[in-house]
């Protein structure tokens, strides 16, 4: 998979050839910082269909927000369909891809907006495509401590 997530939609997408992207490692994902795309970008603009296509259409999704939890894609789509867009001007920062082959990422980005936060999806090339499989969203309760730039 390489080390971005842009051009495709969101979804992670297989190293060219010869790359280390294909093999597995760590791969920044662009810049500092950079505006909400991709799946990112659906949740901004609030689409449930479109951001929960993103997700495994399966029992066992799992996805951690900041104040709840969905066990299974059905009441995650329920979920994401009763919540509004969130307000506009939310930035990733530092996104980092790390891959485990062809098949497997797990994605680790801050983002920015009324405050900050941490998330990590994990995606998995299924056979119906890139999906995330589990995912993780939290707000630090106190600062976060460290360099604060991934190496």
């Amino acid at each position: 998979m390489a080390g971005t997530l842009s051009g495709s939609g969101g979804r992670p997408h297989p190293g060219r050839r010869g790359h280390p992207a294909g093999r597995g490692g760590v791969h920044r994902a662009g810049g500092r910082a950079a505006p909400a795309g991709g799946a990112d970008g659906r949740v901004v603009d609030g689409d449930a269909d479109r951001i929960c296509g993103y997700f495994w259409e399966f029992d066992r999704t799992v996805r951690f927000g900041l104040a709840d939890h969905q066990y299974g894609w059905d009441e995650q789509r329920r979920w994401r369909a009763a919540q509004p867009a969130l307000p506009v001007g939310r930035w990733l920062v530092d996104p980092l891809v790390t891959t485990f082959g062809p098949d497997l990422a797990v994605v680790t980005t801050r983002f920015r907006y009324a405050g900050t936060g941490r998330q990590t999806p994990t995606w998995v090339r299924l056979s119906v495509g890139r999906r995330i499989v589990t995912a993780h969203v939290s707000e630090p309760t106190d600062p976060p401590t460290g360099s604060g730039t991934p190496t």
